[in-house]
């Protein structure tokens, strides 16, 4: 949510808008990435972030094409595709449907301005010339918001509190 508020361009990663995390037991024989084989005494491979989309919750490739993938998807892939998440209120995939159209909604010049919290550590909070706040808490508590209608927000809030480790988009 950070990312999106902030002007300009913004770049959605494979998977991130399903919340995936990279795969990171792809056996050695069956990587592809040249840097692997350049280099497999470190053992690192780029291959784990591209393992393809899952579609759907089930078949060879989750949906992704006939006859399996051509870079192994774990087993847990169908709980997080597209089909399981489609229409999901509280999901990864809904809520950047969600804030990809607020962002459209929002969107204004290419400005923002820094809101100093000087009593509550841990808040990067900016505001943009339409009346668009973003509030991110990197804190460990939960943080009291500004005023404003609360139109997205990462996680609940809690007794009308940012809790830690969350983002809330904000209209004036």
């Amino acid at each position: 949510m950070l990312l999106l508020a902030l002007p300009g361009s913004t770049y959605i990663y494979q998977g991130e808008e399903l919340g995936l995390q990279e795969v990171m037991d792809i056996p050695a024989d069956q990587m592809q990435d040249p840097q692997f084989f350049r280099n497999p005494e470190i053992g690192m491979s780029r291959d784990g972030c591209r393992v393809p989309l899952p579609w759907s919750r089930t078949g060879s490739s989750f949906g992704f094409g006939t006859g399996g993938s051509h870079l192994p998807q774990p087993a847990w892939y169908g709980s997080v595709s597209v089909e399981a998440q489609d229409g999901v209120k509280g999901s990864t995939l809904e809520l950047y449907r969600e804030l990809m159209e607020l962002r459209k909604k929002l969107e204004t010049t290419e400005e923002h301005q820094w809101v100093s919290h000087f009593f509550a550590p841990g808040l990067l909070h900016f505001k943009r010339p339409n009346g668009w706040h973003s509030i991110t808490n990197f804190g460990s508590k939960a943080a009291k918001l500004p005023e404003g209608k609360v139109v997205a927000t990462s996680k609940p809030l809690v007794d009308g509190k940012l809790p830690a480790n969350a983002t809330a988009w904000l209209q004036a």
